[in-house]
């Protein structure tokens, strides 16, 4: 029999996995941030993550 603590071992490496592919560019640019030495570098990538993420809600 499968030891649980090797179930709940896979379980998490699979939930960590399916989190790294499914976040998509947003942990890549998290990532590569602190490597960026220029300003306005990181800001281009900044700007490049919140295009896609910020709505605009509208209250009447």
């Amino acid at each position: 029999m499968i030891d649980p603590a090797t179930i709940w071992a896979a379980l998490i490496a699979v939930a960590v996995l399916a989190y790294i592919l499914l976040d998509g560019f947003d942990l890549g640019v998290g990532i590569l941030y602190p490597l960026v030495e220029s300003e306005q570098d990181r800001d281009l990538m900044m700007n490049s993550c919140t295009a896609t993420t910020t709505t605009t809600v509208s209250v009447n």
